[in-house]
């Protein structure tokens, strides 16, 4: 069998990063890091910000339903997926 892959990289300073993983400056990053990657490289307060960037997602995915709403998981993840 011929099994191939594909592979996104990107490449941002530092501080741009956690700029828009706390903040949400552009999305550009933020958005991508909510849904599943696999990391090169992290440190503690990289691995921290992610946290926080993926419970704000998940905090603004659960405020588009009316109060009493029950909702599975393909419903919360499509707001998400909409930031």
């Amino acid at each position: 069998y011929n099994v191939t892959s594909e592979l996104k990289y990107g490449v941002v300073a530092t501080a741009d990063l956690h700029r828009d993983l706390d903040a949400w400056t552009s999305l550009y990053v933020a958005g991508r890091l909510q849904k599943p990657v696999v990391w090169v490289a992290s440190d503690a307060a990289l691995s921290a910000a992610v946290t926080r960037n993926l419970r704000a997602a998940l905090g603004a995915a659960l405020l588009s339903f009316r109060p009493g709403h029950f909702f599975d998981e393909r419903e919360l993840f499509a707001p998400i997926a909409n930031l």
